[in-house]
């Protein structure tokens, strides 16, 4: 595991950039058990960070915590 400070998350730079919007960054010390949203932030030990809106071609998520799993959903 690793001190997880900070997630930068980059948007697509060629086209579509709206895509990447309202989206959630998950960290968890052990491997997600499922791949649905729902069942990730059920999932005890996950860390859930809430991004809404739309970004621009770069942005941070502030963690602050451990980690050895991060899952952008």
């Amino acid at each position: 595991m690793r001190s997880v400070q900070d997630v930068k998350v980059w948007n697509r730079t060629d086209c579509c950039g709206e895509r990447l919007s309202d989206f959630y960054v998950l960290v968890s010390d052990t491997p997600f058990a499922s791949t649905g949203l729902q069942a990730a932030l059920a999932q005890a030990g996950v860390g859930a960070y809430r991004k809404t809106g739309a970004v621009g071609a770069q942005t941070t998520v502030s963690v602050g915590r451990t980690g050895r799993y991060v899952r952008i959903q």
